[in-house]
């Protein structure tokens, strides 16, 4: 049950690149976007059923931000990126989350509204069942135009530590 006191806060976004993950699972729920783009994917089974709406497109602009926040190598518990308090939504024009691995947990994106999100060249899986749909985007995705090209489904094994 949701907090009455809890106003939903959403990660506004330009544009977002999901790119080269391995996850276990990756679910996209909860979001608008203008132009989704899934390409180019394999997984252990898949649920691809965004519905068209008409989310509008966004650019975000202005403001007092960073330059750029980069990490490269190292090991993390958790990443999560969202909103700094309930009510007020976080933004951010660019968001490029490449090359991410994920072991014992699945990646989730929930509560975007971008411009343009780009799901591409992502492995995802590990119980070696087509009939699990360890990728999905689900009815609660609402899209603009939406590109889905060249996504495969094949089994295969929990990610392996690298």
């Amino acid at each position: 049950m949701v907090d009455p006191a809890f106003t939903e806060t959403y990660l506004e976004v330009g544009t977002m690149y999901v790119d080269r993950w391995r996850c276990e699972t990756l679910a996209i729920t909860n979001s608008e976007i203008h132009n989704l783009v899934i390409s180019g994917n394999a997984s252990d089974g898949q649920s691809i059923a965004a519905v068209a709406g008409t989310p509008r497109d966004r650019g975000i602009n202005g403001g007092n931000r960073a330059d750029d926040m980069i990490t490269s190598g190292g090991y993390y518990d958790q990443l999560k990126i969202t909103s700094a308090s309930s009510g007020v939504n976080g933004k951010v024009d660019v968001l490029r989350l490449t090359n991410i691995y994920s072991k014992g947990g699945g990646c989730v994106i929930d509560r975007v509204k971008a411009g343009t999100m780009e799901v591409t060249l992502n492995e995802v899986g590990g119980d070696s069942d087509l009939a699990t749909k360890a990728f999905t985007v689900a009815t609660s995705v609402i899209y603009k135009s939406f590109t889905n090209t060249s996504n495969v489904e094949v089994a295969m094994a929990v990610p392996a530590i690298q």
